[in-house]
C-alpha cells in the first residue's frame, strides 16, 4: 500500500532526522524511513492539511475516513480527542506503516521496527495506538466469552516508566474490551494469563515467565504473542537479564519486535531481525531535540555558597563580583527567584537533575528552607512517598523537583525548565535529561551547570561530547567552544597526548 524504491544503501547507526517542532516537514530529505536498505516514503496527505488520527477512522454511520484507509475504531479516536491528541507525528505514522499498512510482498510476517526519534516526539503513542487497535480487531473475531492470551507485551527500563505507559494505555483503551495488565514490582501478581496487553518490568515478568516461577504465581502463556515492544531500547539492550528473556521467548513463538529510543547504539540491531525490519529516524538523533534551547552556565563548586542563615531562619543572600563564578546552589537560587517566583501568577515548573539521591534530598530541603518549596524523588525513597511527591509536582502543587536518573527517561510531564546541577556519567543520559522539557510540540529550556575544574561531577569527556553535539555555536560559552575544537583536533589527527593542546587553550 506504499510505494518504495531503492535510493541508497543505509549505513547502520547513521540516522539523520527532521528537527522536532509543532509542525513537521514530511517532505524533508533528512527524514528517514526505510525497509532494510530500501527507502520508503513516509505517508502524508496529498494536500497541505495536517495528518490526523481521525483521517483513518473506520466507517461510522455516514462518516468515512478522509484517507480512505480505515484503521481506527471511533472509540479509540474519541479517547485520543479526550486526551487532546489529534495530529499524527512522524514517529507515529511510521509505526502505523510498519504495523497496519500492508508489508512488502516478499515478507512472510510483519516486519520488526527500529524507531529512533528525539525526546518528546510521541513514541509512546506511536506504539500504543496501533497495538490497542490490533487487539480490538482480534477481539471482534472471537467468541464473546473466549479466554484471550496476550497479543502484545511492552517492556521498559524502570518501574516508573512502566507505570507511566500503563496509565496512558488505560486512557486510550477506555470504553473498549481490551484488557491491559501491569506486570511490575510492588504490584500484586497477576492471577491469570487471560489479557491482551501486558506492560512489564523485567524482573516481575520473569517471575511469571520462567519455568521455576514462584508458587501461586500465574505463568504467562505467550502462544498468541504477535508484538513485543521495547521502550527505551538503547538502555534495555544492555540488560543481560532482558536479553536472556528475549532469546527464550523467540525460541517459543514467532513475533515482531518493535524498538523505540531517542538515542541509538549499534547493539540495538541485535534485538531485531536484520533481514526483515523497518527503520525510522526522526528529529536530531543522539542530540537534544530542536524544541529545547540549551544554556550553559559556568560555576565554581569549590567556592563557598554566599546564601547563609538558612537553618536559623535569617537568610542572607551575598553578592558576587562580575568576574567571580558563583556556587551552583547560588546560581540555582537566583534562577528560581527570577524565573519561577517573580510574580504570583507564575506557574512554571523546573526539574533539577543530580547524580546522587543524598544530594537531591539535601538541595530540596535547603531550597525549601529558603522559601521555595521543593521535593526530591529518587529510587531510594519509599514508593508511596515517591509517588505522592511526583503527583504533587505533576499537579503543580509543588513546582520544583529534584531527581536522579530515575526520571531521566520516559516521564511525560509538562515542564518549562530542566537544570542539570551536575553532569551524568554518560552523554546519552544528558540528552534524556534535557528531553524532559520541550515535549509534544512545546518549547523548553535546559540549563547545564559546568565546572571544568571538578572532574568528579563534571566529566571533561562528557563536556567535550556535549560541546561537539551542539550545532548552534552561539549558545556555547567560549570555554566549551575551545573544548569542542580540542575534541575535533583529537579526531582529525588521532592525537593521544593532548597536554600541549590543553596548555594552549588553558584547559586543565
Amino acid at each position: 500500500m506504499f510505494s518504495s524504491h531503492i535510493i541508497f544503501q543505509t549505513p547502520k547507526c547513521q540516522y539523520h532526522g527532521v528537527p522536532e517542532g509543532y509542525k513537521f516537514d514530511f517532505n524533508s530529505e533528512e527524514l528517514h524511513m526505510a525497509y532494510r536498505d530500501t527507502s520508503v516514503k513516509l505517508y502524508q496527505n496529498d494536500n497541505e492539511e495536517s495528518l490526523k488520527f481521525q483521517h483513518f477512522t473506520k466507517p461510522f454511520k455516514d462518516q468515512k475516513p478522509k484517507t480512505l484507509i480505515p484503521f481506527f475504531d471511533v472509540q479509540l479516536i474519541n479517547n485520543l480527542n479526550n486526551m487532546d491528541i489529534t495530529e499524527i507525528r512522524p514517529s507515529q505514522i511510521a509505526t502505523m506503516m510498519a504495523t497496519l499498512f500492508e508489508a512488502p510482498q516478499e515478507v512472510q510476517r510483519t516486519p520488526d521496527l527500529l524507531c529512533v526519534s528525539s525526546t518528546g516526539s510521541g513514541k509512546t503513542l506511536a506504539y500504543l495506538v496501533p497495538m490497542i487497535q490490533k487487539c480490538m480487531d482480534k477481539i471482534y473475531g472471537l467468541p464473546t466469552k473466549a479466554h484471550r492470551k496476550p497479543m502484545v507485551l511492552i517492556f521498559s527500563y524502570t518501574k516508573t516508566l512502566v507505570e507511566n505507559i500503563f496509565q496512558i494505555a488505560k486512557k486510550l483503551s477506555k470504553g473498549t474490551n481490551v484488557k491491559i495488565e501491569l506486570i511490575a514490582g510492588n504490584i500484586k501478581f497477576i492471577e491469570d494469563t487471560f489479557f491482551d496487553i501486558g506492560i512489564c518490568s523485567i524482573g516481575r515478568f520473569r517471575n511469571h515467565f520462567d519455568d521455576n516461577h514462584e508458587s501461586g504465581c500465574a505463568q504467562i502463556d505467550i502462544s498468541w504473542l504477535k508484538y513485543l515492544i521495547i521502550d527505551e531500547a538503547d538502555a534495555m539492550v544492555s540488560d543481560h537479564e532482558f536479553r536472556e528473556i528475549l532469546e527464550k521467548m523467540k525460541k517459543q513463538v514467532d513475533f515482531s519486535t518493535l524498538c523505540f529510543s531517542a538515542t541509538i547504539k549499534c547493539e540495538l540491531y541485535c534485538l531485531i531481525d536484520q533481514k526483515n525490519y523497518y527503520a525510522f529516524g526522526g528529529g536530531r538523533i543522539n542530540q537534544v531535540a530542536a524544541s529545547i534551547k540549551t544554556v550553559f552556565w559556568k560555576v565554581d563548586t569549590k567556592c563557598h555558597s554566599r546564601i547563609t542563615g538558612i537553618f536559623n531562619g535569617k537568610i542572607n543572600v551575598g553578592s558576587y563580583e562580575k568576574y567571580e563564578l558563583q556556587h551552583p546552589f547560588d546560581c540555582l537560587y537566583r534562577f528560581i527567584q527570577k524565573y519561577l517566583f517573580n510574580n504570583s501568577e507564575n506557574k512554571k515548573k523546573v526539574m533539577i537533575f543530580v547524580k546522587r539521591s543524598t544530594v537531591a534530598d539535601y538541595l530540596a530541603l535547603r531550597l525549601s528552607l529558603c522559601g521555595f518549596p521543593a521535593v526530591a524523588v529518587h529510587g531510594r525513597m519509599d514508593y508511596n512517598i515517591r509517588d505522592k511527591f511526583l503527583q504533587e509536582f505533576i499537579d503543580g502543587k509543588c513546582r520544583i523537583l529534584f531527581t536522579t536518573n530515575l526520571l531521566t527517561r520516559g516521564t511525560d510531564i509538562n515542564i518549562d525548565f530542566v537544570v542539570n546541577y551536575d553532569l551524568p556519567l554518560e552523554y546519552e543520559q544528558w540528552v534524556h535529561r534535557c528531553g524532559r522539557t520541550g515535549r509534544n510540540g512545546n518549547h523548553g529550556i535546559a540549563i547545564t551547570f559546568i565546572d571544568i575544574n571538578n572532574h568528579t561531577d563534571y566529566s571533561k569527556d562528557i563536556i567535550q561530547r556535549i560541546a561537539v553535539s551542539v550545532e548552534d555555536e552561539v549558545v556555547l560559552p567560549e570555554f566549551m567552544k575551545q573544548m569542542a575544537k580540542l575534541e575535533e583536533m583529537k579526531k582529525e589527527n588521532n592525537i593521544q597526548d593532548v597536554s600541549f593542546v590543553n596548555e594552549e587553550y588553558g584547559i586543565e
